[in-house]
């Protein structure tokens, strides 16, 4: 399998096929920015399956010129039939045209194509896809782990190129993907345009005229209108207005995300291919590019379709030069009192959940494994996503204060554990404090809550190694955030920062007028902090983000409940092969033997020695600077997403290590596996922080702020306002009390800014606002 898939790449790259790894899943492999970095070099591919021996190999059609027509045989729907079929009516012999049979009995045909068809489907029928620009496929020749292959029918892909045979995209074929008078809105529906008019020549000396340009405008401002029926998926992310399209949606690798924002859109997966406009696009771009409008004319009319735009009166004045007054069609809802009440239930409070990480990352060998494997067996809940949020932290505080990653850092985690309420949280606690005193390490279990800065910092100058595993850790943190919180409830989150970056040095502790700064050498302090979803977020302010306190946390979501279960095995029963393995890692790099409680004491060292767990090759070297690189790459690109993603690639590292600790009690080393198993944990708790923040966390406005924004918001809306239940919805991230929104609008209609109308819909009662 190995040697042929190594082969189908090399034969690819001969062909002057640019290819890229992907795991026997289908997916990129880690780190791998296939758009950017697929090659026909040989050094580099055999580079690439060196460090992946199993991989498959892939290309982007688009990139050669080529369009694939993808038939599926899923369920009801059958693809190849139904090309078949529609050859057949065209009087066409599909065998003519090169195909390769997929491992599901699929079919990948290839044509020639002009690089205007991308993934868009267009009218196609269900169970056929297209992939061109900015989607790929699977090679001929590659093979999976099960022997089943992708393998030519008659003349494949190959053979077609050597004989200069491959034909152009059939004409009837373009034009259901590219229909003439119609773009795609999804796979499976399609967006009307208005009616037909005379197509007039709008733009002249290579600029853009007035009624592009405005139209572009108009759609930044009106995101909400357009953009979903786009991307059904995509949600908006409260208070920025922005949109955010997910790599997996657009067919991408993960670093290759569509941001629609007011400011402006950037497609992250073009900008560092040497595209023109570094990525920055226009909405009329994108309707082209992702709804399949075959042009700038029909993308533009689209877009005024959906905002409510007379674009027959815009078309007409559309001239070179022109300028164009853009005249909005009044929604019913705000025109008609009696419709009020039903536009502010038709307005949706949804948002996009995060998905939990892979549940996949869970299986994994050494001490690990086996104590996940121990905290799912004892639990009358089991779920391996949380048994793996307890043991992280855990075997980290085992190696703690003595390993080392190999660029030098400490081993310490804050993991905090989001699952729904009574899901079985508290058994992950209870597993690490049996865990911990089943081989006499109790003392290094620290407390269950910290009340104070001094609190925090005595335990911490007592037991410089510990694990706390804290229930109910949104609860803290909205203390430790709330505006009456006392500045030593405040300093708690100072402390902690510290604490996780102490790599090996001493921490200096604040000094009051009631105490003095201390010295602590060497803290490794641990936290295992279960809480739900919804108290997590709304307990931090925007400040938390920014200062780098959240970014500090490895979150892992658990996933939905999971019904209960009789437990395989009692809590108490720790087995014995489990504590040796645990206490030898404990011993790693300690000169200590025999009983642990007689003969080392980690907390008692005054400034222990650091040892190094160095990289096993340089491929997991190499893994480690290609995520920092691709970090930083994405936080330069999006800077929203920085303060999230500051220390991913030094998380990432730190669970490398810990799970090497555990594999290797005697010698451990990072080997790749390692570090791409550590690169996908610390990457999807990114996500979910940027996913989840933006639902969540508060960003409160000084009283003026507020009103202006309000006042924004009721211009934006037009002459119509805002129902107050929307209004409210729109503003709940800036304030901190339910008081907040009535005094700004109380204010507001003092000063005349604005009217609160209160009318009867439907036997009930609809208020709303909207400016004077």
């Amino acid at each position: 399998m190995t040697s042929h898939n190594l082969a189908a790449a090399l034969t690819l790259a001969g062909h002057g096929i640019a290819v890229f790894p992907c795991a026997p899943d289908k997916k990129p492999r880690p780190g791998v920015r296939w758009r950017q970095e697929a090659t026909a070099d040989e050094a580099r591919i055999r580079s690439w399956w060196r460090r992946w021996p199993d991989s498959l190999p892939a290309f982007e059609p688009g990139r050669h010129q080529l369009v694939v027509i993808d038939c599926d045989r899923h369920g009801q729907a059958d693809g190849v039939a139904a090309l078949e079929a529609m050859a057949g009516e065209q009087g066409e012999d599909h065998r003519d045209w090169p195909t390769v049979e997929t491992p599901s009995t699929g079919r990948h045909v290839f044509f020639l194509q002009d690089g205007s068809f991308t993934n868009a489907k267009g009218a196609l029928p269900a169970g056929i896809d297209v992939r061109g620009t900015g989607g790929y496929v699977i090679a001929e020749g590659a093979t999976l782990p099960d022997g089943r292959a992708y393998q030519p029918l008659g003349d494949g892909l190959l053979s077609a190129m050597e004989h200069d045979a491959v034909p152009r995209l059939p004409d009837w074929l373009a034009a259901l993907i590219h229909p003439p008078e119609e773009i795609t809105q999804n796979p499976s529906a399609v967006m009307p345009l208005a009616a037909e008019r005379p197509r007039k020549e709008i733009i002249s000396g290579g600029g853009q005229s007035e009624f592009f340009r405005r139209t572009n405008e108009e759609a930044l401002r009106r995101l909400g209108e357009w953009v979903p029926a786009l991307f059904p998926s995509a949600k908006p992310q409260p208070g920025t207005g922005a949109y955010r399209v997910t790599s997996r949606e657009l067919g991408r690798n993960l670093q290759e995300d569509l941001s629609l924002a007011p400011t402006g859109i950037m497609d992250f997966g073009v900008h560092d291919m040497g595209d023109a406009r570094g990525g920055k696009r226009t909405a009329i771009d994108i309707v082209m590019e992702h709804g399949g409008a075959p042009g700038p004319i029909e993308a533009a009319r689209w877009l005024c379709d959906q905002l409510g735009i007379d674009a027959n009166a815009a078309w007409d004045a559309a001239r070179p030069g022109d300028a164009v007054e853009i005249r909005l069609k009044v929604p019913p809802a705000v025109a008609e009192p009696e419709d009020a009440g039903q536009a502010e239930v038709a307005q949706s409070d949804e948002y996009e959940e995060a998905e939990p990480i892979d549940e996949r990352l869970t299986q994994v060998g050494g001490v690990l494994g086996q104590v996940i494997d121990f905290i799912v067996a004892t639990s009358r809940r089991p779920n391996r996503r949380l048994a793996l949020a307890a043991a992280l932290p855990l075997v980290g505080t085992l190696a703690g204060r003595r390993m080392a990653t190999p660029t030098g850092a400490a081993l310490q985690l804050y993991v905090i554990a989001t699952y729904p309420t009574g899901g079985g949280k508290q058994h992950q606690m209870d597993a690490i404090d049996r865990l911990m005193r089943s081989i006499s390490l109790d003392r290094h279990v620290g407390p269950s809550q910290f009340m104070s800065m001094s609190a925090l910092v005595k335990h911490v100058a007592a037991s410089p190694l510990s694990i706390c595993a804290q229930d109910e850790f949104g609860a803290l943190l909205k203390r430790l955030s709330h505006p009456r919180a006392s500045t030593h409830e405040q300093g708690i989150t100072m402390v902690m920062r510290s604490l996780w970056g102490a790599n090996f040095s001493t921490v200096k502790t604040p000094a009051y007028a009631t105490s003095s700064s201390i010295d602590i050498p060497v803290p490794a302090m641990s936290v295992f902090g279960p809480t739900t979803a919804a108290e997590l977020y709304e307990a931090l302010k925007g400040k938390d983000v920014v200062n780098g306190f959240l970014n500090r946390f490895l979150v892992l979501d658990g996933g939905q409940r999971v019904p209960e279960h009789q437990p395989s095995r009692a809590l108490r029963d720790v087995p014995q092969s489990l504590k040796d393995a645990m206490a030898a890692i404990y011993r790693l790099g300690l000169k200590g033997r025999g009983n642990l409680s007689d003969s080392v004491c980690k907390n008692t060292a005054p400034d222990p020695d650091c040892v190094i767990v160095p990289w096993q090759n340089q491929e997991a070297s190499d893994c480690y600077a290609e995520l920092s690189r691709m970090i930083q790459q994405r936080m330069d690109l999006d800077p929203e997403a920085e303060p999230f993603l500051a220390r991913t690639a030094e998380i990432a590292l730190r669970c490398a290590t810990i799970r090497a600790c555990g594999d290797d009690v005697q010698a451990p080393t990072v080997t790749l596996e390692h570090m791409e198993w550590g690169a996908a944990i610390a990457l999807q708790s990114a996500d979910q922080l940027i996913a989840n923040a933006s639902r969540y966390m508060v960003d409160p406005l000084g009283a003026a702020e507020f009103e202006r924004k309000i006042v924004t918001k009721l211009r934006t809306a037009g002459r119509g306002g805002l129902p107050l239940r929307s209004l409210h919805r729109s503003m709940q991230k800036h304030f901190r009390f339910a008081g907040d929104m009535k005094n700004a609008l109380d204010a507001l209609a003092r000063s005349g800014l604005i009217l609160v109308e209160t009318r009867k819909v439907n036997g009930g009662q609809s208020t709303i606002v909207k400016l004077t």
